[in-house]
């Protein structure tokens, strides 16, 4: 079917005069009309457009049946009307069969072929128009599915998402069970230390001797230290988890802050000997002074603590490829591999004989990892030949850039 607004008309016919004519009175009747002689220029023109055939029955290369069937083939929707000098039944039957909408007898009446011309118009118009809903019916139906097919896979995706979001929350709910439990009885130990020597002091304090009042004094208060010291770190942690940690970037030399804090420890006489060696001289980042500061006492406190009296404690600074490493090697009893990744979730510590001897509340390697991701750096521990030593490294970017609150809301908690 042709694109134009009107029908387009080829007349099929081998006299030239009859063509001719034809063509003349039906443009003048408003019609987009052509003329072939012959059958097979006719097929030509039926495939450049057109919607109606007016044929000639007899034609000198083909029968004007055939042309219709043949025109069927490159427009399905071909109207027709076939011109015949006879006027038997077996003829129009024929004709009809073969997909004409009418015939009309030579020499034909001009009203006659005009007036079969508007009806067949008429019902080619309704199909170009049947054939146009159709095609927009499609289209819409093809919209209207790929629409139902992005919805469709946009829920898949929101649901996917809702489960991911549920299962974090069984896990973070899982966390804070456990998180929960695990203060309740870090918590219960000391304050049942404290409960039971203060009742004993105020039961017999008239009967005791003033070596154990002195004896009983000391525990209470060890244990009201390690009290204070296990609440002051869960605040940390809380504060980490509700908040995150706030960063303040400004130049910090690892060197000259290591330095510092090694003073520090050194006044409280830990009996350690402390080595300093940043053999590229000082390194220098942009990050946050007091961060940095905390992770080296946390990872220093560590190491005088599970280190052998009068042992060498050696701080090692690097810097390469846009990076500065701090490390913080003891001569300690090491960690075991299996320990090295659960060591820095909460309330855990190593099931061994030193760690059984040495006071902890096992949330300060948490807090540390949790401050040095804040400053975009990772952590991670070594130990030497035997298990002897560990050496906790700390890798930080040379620089972070503008004031933040970085943290992450899932603390690890050691299970069981």
């Amino acid at each position: 079917m042709s694109d134009a607004g009107k029908l387009r008309i080829i007349i099929v016919d081998d006299d030239a005069s009859v063509g001719k004519t034809l063509l003349g009175i039906l443009k003048k009747a408003g019609y987009d009309v052509e003329w072939a002689p012959n059958g097979k220029e006719a097929l030509e023109k039926l495939k450049s457009g057109g919607d109606i055939l007016l044929v000639d029955v007899r034609l000198p290369d083909m029968n004007g049946l055939d042309i219709l069937r043949e025109g069927h083939k490159i427009n399905a929707d071909l109207g027709a009307i076939v011109m015949t000098g006879y006027s038997d039944t077996e003829t129009a039957v024929r004709a009809l069969n073969a997909g004409a909408f009418a015939y009309v007898q030579k020499p034909y009446n001009i009203d006659e072929v005009k007036a079969s011309l508007a009806r067949l118009a008429e019902r080619q118009n309704l199909l170009r128009q049947n054939r146009e809903l159709v095609r927009q019916l499609q289209d819409s139906n093809a919209v209207l599915e790929r629409k139902v097919a992005e919805r469709t896979k946009s829920l898949q995706t929101a649901n996917l998402d809702l489960a991911n979001t549920i299962e974090r929350l069984k896990e973070a709910d899982a966390a804070k069970s456990a998180f929960v439990s695990m203060v309740s009885h870090e918590l219960r130990t000391p304050l049942t230390v404290i409960e039971g020597f203060t009742e004993t002091l105020i039961d017999k304090l008239e009967s005791l001797k003033k070596e154990e009042i002195v004896q009983y004094l000391e525990i209470i208060h060890t244990d009201t230290l390690r009290l204070t010291r296990l609440i002051q770190n869960i605040l940390d942690l809380s504060q980490m988890q509700a908040k995150g940690i706030a960063i303040n970037p400004a130049p910090v030399r690892l060197k000259a802050l290591s330095e510092s804090v090694v003073r520090g420890l050194e006044v409280l006489n830990t009996g350690m000997k402390f080595e300093i060696v940043f053999d590229q001289g000082e390194v220098e980042i942009f990050s946050d002074k007091d961060c940095v500061e905390q992770v080296l006492v946390n990872l220093l406190s560590n190491a005088v603590k599970y280190s052998p009296k009068n042992s060498a404690i050696r701080i090692e600074g690097v810097s390469r490829d846009g990076i500065a490493q701090l490390s913080v090697i003891d001569q300690g009893p090491g960690i075991p591999e299996p320990e090295r990744e659960r060591i820095f979730q909460a309330f855990y510590r190593c099931p061994d004989v030193v760690n059984s001897k040495t006071p902890g509340t096992g949330l300060g390697l948490t807090i540390t990892r949790a401050i040095v991701e804040a400053l975009e750096g990772r952590i991670k521990v070594e130990s030497g030949p035997e298990g002897k030593g560990s050496s906790f490294q700390v890798t930080l970017p040379r620089r972070i850039e503008g004031e933040k609150s970085n943290g992450s809301n899932d603390i690890p908690v050691a299970k069981g």
